[in-house]
């Protein structure tokens, strides 16, 4: 019965190894690379997504015109409303990190190593809220796992106190600029 069940362990085992090969294509100990859409997974992003609440009219993707979510396509150019939803939600679930670029440019900085990382705040205009595609950083735990960061730049994003905190914490040998 031992001998059985030992044998049934190494073959559980095997069977696995051999799927994370299939999988990655490389040994089990190798981490597959990450795409930007795997790393907004690791973020949590679907379950974000899932959260955001739209406003009862929002911009079509396509042409900037009103659609609503009990639409099937925008009233002026006939592009699937359902397009524009997850457009809308991904935007506002990126925004607190300062939207989609910003979490490009985090993403980019993470695969690369980078030793520097600039996230400017959304430009100054005449506009009462952000840009559609880019917010002011509040939520900076993307950012602490950048360990080889050894220059931060933040300028001019309205930060909470706790959240400087925790990133002055995660990386202690980068010089951050608020």
């Amino acid at each position: 019965m031992k001998v059985f069940a030992i044998i049934a362990g190494a073959l559980v085992t095997l069977v696995v190894a051999c799927l994370m090969l299939m999988r990655y294509g490389g040994s089990p100990a190798e981490e597959p690379e990450l795409n930007f859409e795997g790393y907004l997974k690791v973020l949590g992003f679907e379950e974000k997504t899932e959260q955001v609440s739209l406003p009862l009219l929002f911009p079509c993707k396509a042409c900037d015109g009103e659609v609503s979510e009990s639409g099937n396509t925008c009233p002026s150019c006939d592009h699937p409303v359902s397009g524009s939803i997850m457009f809308h939600k991904v935007l506002l679930a990126a925004a607190p990190y300062g939207g989609v670029k910003s979490l490009k440019a985090i993403f980019e900085a993470r695969k690369s190593g980078a030793a520097q990382l600039v996230l400017p705040p959304p430009e100054e205009d005449d506009a009462p809220e952000p840009t559609r595609f880019h917010y002011p950083i509040t939520d900076l735990s993307p950012l602490a796992e950048l360990k080889g960061l050894k220059e931060l730049t933040l300028t001019g994003n309205p930060i909470p106190d706790g959240q400087k905190a925790m990133l002055n914490k995660a990386l202690p040998d980068c010089v951050i600029s608020y």
